[in-house]
């Protein structure tokens, strides 16, 4: 994980932690085990389900299943699987989004490619030697000359310059949908503390009250 990539992934968290920032949440039913919540904003709205070892979020958003939640079967909490990806670190995060989110290709959707990261990692892979001087100048020239470049076009070219597989992923990166799905976790995470702390408050009121009476 470069730095480029880290910088990219604060911004976006950031990102969609302020376009989120007006969910609230509307509706919520949960059982022992399982749970379903409709968040609503001024411009957008997610929905969230707690399925068997995993939770998914769609909605007004790109849906994301996150799968195999460790607490899995009988023993899945109906919270669970809403703090363990809400927290998440997003790499951690985009690897359980990874099982079984696939487009009708079989290509990943949760890794996108991402041309400034693709340039940032050729002059980092020139850096520390993973490109020779004429490698490096090959794959620069075909980032610079080309308006548009895409994963398998990338791709090629890198394989082209070095005939290393391995360093034909060097511009691929989380893709937004998993930031998205994280944003819209913590959002209902914190909505459901503050309706705990609030129902906690009131409760303590009322034996408050029944206490002063017995005296």
């Amino acid at each position: 994980m470069t730095q480029s990539e880290r910088a990219r992934a604060a911004e976006l968290q950031a990102d969609y932690r302020q376009l989120f920032a007006d969910l609230r949440l509307i509706e919520h039913e949960e059982c022992a085990r399982f749970g379903r919540y409709y968040l609503r904003g001024n411009r957008t709205w997610a929905e969230v389900v707690t399925i068997r070892g995993g939770v998914v979020v769609c909605g007004d958003v790109d849906t994301v299943c996150f799968q195999w939640f460790s607490d899995r079967g009988n023993n899945q909490t109906v919270r669970g699987p809403l703090y363990w990806m809400a927290y998440a670190g997003y790499s951690y995060a985009e690897e359980k989004a990874s099982i079984g989110m696939t487009d009708g290709y079989g290509t990943c959707v949760t890794r996108v490619f991402d041309v400034d990261v693709a340039r940032y990692n050729v002059l980092d892979q020139r850096r520390h030697g993973g490109l020779t001087r004429e490698q490096a100048s090959e794959i620069w020239g075909f980032l610079k000359n080309n308006d548009e470049v895409d994963k398998v076009t990338f791709a090629d070219a890198v394989f082209g310059a070095t005939g290393d597989y391995d360093l034909c992923t060097i511009g691929d990166v989380t893709a937004h949908r998993v930031f998205a799905a994280q944003a819209v976790l913590r959002c209902l995470v914190e909505a459901l503390e503050a309706i705990d702390a609030r129902g906690f408050r009131k409760r303590s009121l009322g034996w408050f009250w029944k206490a002063c009476a017995a005296q």
